[in-house]
């Protein structure tokens, strides 16, 4: 094969592994994407059913409604979602600016209310339940997948009416 095939070829290469690690972070992947599904208007207390790491679809309320790929999975009864490098993310910010949101979980759709966890105690416990459910540790239990320092994490809680789901 010619040197310069050989140069394409790993250019190729290195431009398609940036173009992935840029598109896809620990939030999912970054492009917009829209809810589908049923809203669900009862209150829900218990988001066990999200079960291993899944990734759902977030809609924040900015200058318009914005819905991202994000990865979400629940500690307890409890629902997060998370961001690397959330300070640099649009809908980061929106959601700070305004709690208000809607999570897509398969074809359900719940309105939530989301806040910015700032206990370094409770974002390591649901780091380290997310990194379990991804299979990130080691045979003896140890996280393999450190806390990255640009992690952010957000609680969901359901802004549903008082019937319980």
């Amino acid at each position: 094969m010619p040197w310069s095939s050989r140069w394409f070829n790993r250019s190729s290469i290195l431009l398609i592994g940036v173009l992935i690690l840029v598109g896809i972070g620990a939030c999912g992947p970054t492009t917009e994407v829209e809810l589908t599904g049923t809203e669900i208007h009862a209150k829900v207390t218990d988001f066990r059913f999200v079960g291993a790491v899944e990734q759902c679809v977030l809609e924040v309320q900015a200058d318009k409604p914005q819905a991202v790929l994000v990865d979400c999975w629940a500690v307890g009864k409890q629902l997060f979602v998370g961001c690397l490098e959330c300070d640099l993310s649009t809908w980061g910010a929106a959601l700070r600016a305004d709690t208000s949101a809607r999570i897509q979980i398969d074809d359900a759709i719940y309105p939530v209310r989301a806040s910015l966890m700032r206990d370094p105690i409770a974002i390591q416990r649901a780091w380290h339940q997310k990194v379990s459910q991804s299979g990130l540790e080691s045979a003896a239990g140890a996280v393999v997948q450190a806390l990255p320092d640009s992690f952010w994490l957000f609680h969901l809680a359901s802004r549903g009416s008082s019937k319980e789901v």
